[in-house]
C-alpha cells in the first residue's frame, strides 16, 4: 500500500463527498454557515483567527462571516477571559439546532446509498468515522491544536 497516495485519495475523495453534499443538499451560503457552524461546535471556542485557520479564510472574511452568524442568533460572541481585546466565539441552542439539521440533510441524502451496500462495506465505513474521528480528535501522540483553536 502506497500511504502518500492513500493520503491523497482520502483527501480527494473526502473533498468532492462535501462538494457533493453541498451541491445536491443545500445552496452554497448555508453549505458555508454548516463548515462554519461545525468548525466552532468542534472547538466549543474559537477565536476569528481560529476561525479562519480552522475553515481556511482569511481574517477579514472569518470575521464577515462571524457577523453573520451572530446577526442570525446561531453564534454569540464573548470577550476572552484572559484578554478582553480577544472575541471567541460559540454556538447558540439556535446554532447547535441548525447544525444539526444541516447533518440530518446530508444523512437523509446518504441513507439510501449507506442502505445498498453490504454489511462488512458499512462496517468498513463505520471502522474508518472512527479511525479519522481518533485522529482529528487529537489523540495521544496527535500534534497539539493551535493556541486559537482550543477552549477557553
Amino acid at each position: 500500500m502506497n500511504l502518500d497516495d492513500l493520503g491523497s485519495d482520502l483527501v480527494t475523495v473526502g473533498g468532492r463527498l462535501i462538494r457533493r453534499l453541498s451541491r445536491e443538499t443545500r445552496t452554497g451560503e448555508s453549505a458555508s454557515v454548516w463548515r462554519a457552524l461545525s468548525v466552532i461546535e468542534q472547538y466549543g471556542s474559537v477565536t476569528i483567527g481560529g476561525l479562519a485557520q480552522a475553515y481556511g479564510s482569511s481574517q477579514p472574511a472569518a470575521t464577515k462571516l462571524a457577523s453573520k452568524l451572530e446577526a442570525e442568533g446561531l453564534v454569540e460572541r464573548r470577550h476572552d477571559a484572559d484578554d478582553a481585546r480577544i472575541s471567541r466565539l460559540s454556538l447558540t441552542a439556535a446554532g447547535g439546532e441548525r447544525l444539526a439539521v444541516e447533518r440530518a440533510i446530508a444523512a437523509d441524502y446518504l441513507k439510501p446509498m449507506m442502505a445498498g451496500l453490504s454489511a462488512d462495506d458499512q462496517r468498513a465505513i463505520a471502522r474508518t468515522v472512527e479511525i479519522l474521528s481518533a485522529f482529528i480528535d487529537g489523540q495521544p501522540g496527535m500534534p497539539d491544536l493551535p493556541a486559537a483553536l482550543t477552549p477557553a
